[in-house]
């Protein structure tokens, strides 16, 4: 029974509770949903003011004036344009030419006598033939030891080509100059007593080189014939040097003083 009391006011106690906090509620609610006063401010138009006559005369009368005066400065722009007149050209310097005066003479032309026209002929050809002499290359002079060894060719030198001819006629005893500068006499040719000539032959090529060496004829001792061969073998290196293969022939002296 005690306990259905204890309940009884506790329940009470908490409805009493609710309702307090629901009225509070609706105090703080209450001046928030009321609507907003209006305002009693009336706005009024104001009318325009109508234009007198007067101030419409000032209007119209600067109008005017700023159309004159747009117009009379087109105008004046217009005749500065067309009026003005141009800047002079300045004129070009006329480049100064020297006139040169040629006098010719003129000269009868009389016909020439027989007499001087064979006198120029003469000249003619005397010019030509000196003309002819000078434009020919000029050859050495075959002294005698280059003489002796073209003799060697025989008719055969008759059908080399001109520049093997020229070649042996200038370097032909300088060959065998330098064949003798390199000679050294075998101790047993010296011995013996042994003296005497060979003739070789060899073919001289562009480069320097030597090619088919052998002895055309003897001196009748072995020891001489060797020494020969050997001496171009060496000698050969100092020789000058031909345009084109050229066959070389030349003697080889031994003689004791």
């Amino acid at each position: 029974m005690r306990s259905f009391i204890i309940a009884l006011l506790v329940s009470i106690i908490l409805h009493l509770i609710i309702l307090f906090l629901h009225f509070e509620q609706k105090k703080i609610e209450a001046p928030l949903k009321q609507s907003p006063k209006t305002s009693s401010i009336k706005y009024v138009k104001l009318a325009p003011k109508k234009p007198t006559i007067d101030s419409l005369e000032l209007v119209e009368s600067k109008i005017q004036k700023s159309k004159q005066e747009t117009k009379n400065l087109e105008q004046e722009a217009i005749k500065k344009e067309f009026l003005t007149p141009p800047s002079p050209i300045p004129p070009i310097p006329k480049k100064k030419t020297k006139t040169i005066e040629v006098t010719t003479k003129k000269e009868k032309h009389q016909p020439k006598a027989k007499e001087d026209i064979l006198q120029e002929e003469v000249k003619q050809a005397s010019t030509s033939s000196l003309v002819g002499e000078l434009s020919k290359p000029k050859t050495r002079a075959i002294d005698e030891l280059t003489q002796t060894y073209l003799n060697l060719y025989g008719d055969e030198y008759y059908s080399f080509s001109d520049e093997t001819k020229e070649f042996l006629k200038e370097n032909l005893s300088d060959i065998g100059k330098i064949t003798q500068k390199y000679l050294m006499y075998p101790s047993i040719s010296i011995r013996t007593k042994q003296q005497g000539q060979n003739v070789v032959e060899f073919y001289l090529h562009p480069n320097g080189d030597i090619t088919d060496l052998k002895l055309l004829k003897s001196s009748t001792y072995s020891a001489l014939d060797s020494n020969s061969i050997h001496t171009i073998k060496v000698a050969y290196k100092d020789y000058p040097k031909p345009k084109e293969v050229t066959k070389i022939r030349i003697f080889v002296h031994y003689k004791l003083y």
